[in-house]
């Protein structure tokens, strides 16, 4: 079992889009980095959650993530989003 990395608070305009498409419904491409991997999925937001100080979402194929473990949502980088 690998020890998790602390938690990186992501910038209000990327939560932003993720609030965004998870409101219309909206089928959303992400891809992430876990455990030193990267993986993609794609699905619509269920919802988005804060557990222990940290943010997470949950797409409807099951898949939940940290959001700071985004790379890009609908070709958005998280490392391009502006700092509110």
């Amino acid at each position: 079992m690998t020890a998790r990395s602390k938690y990186r608070p992501i910038n209000c305009s990327f939560y932003d889009l993720l609030e965004a498409d998870a409101t219309m419904r909206a089928t959303s491409n992400i891809t992430y980095a876990t455990d030193g991997s990267e993986g993609k999925s794609k699905g619509v937001i269920q919802k988005l959650f804060a557990k222990h100080g940290e943010e997470w979402l949950e797409l409807d194929n099951g898949l939940i993530l940290r959001l700071d473990q985004i790379l890009t949502f609908n070709g958005n980088r998280l490392s391009d989003a502006e700092f509110c």
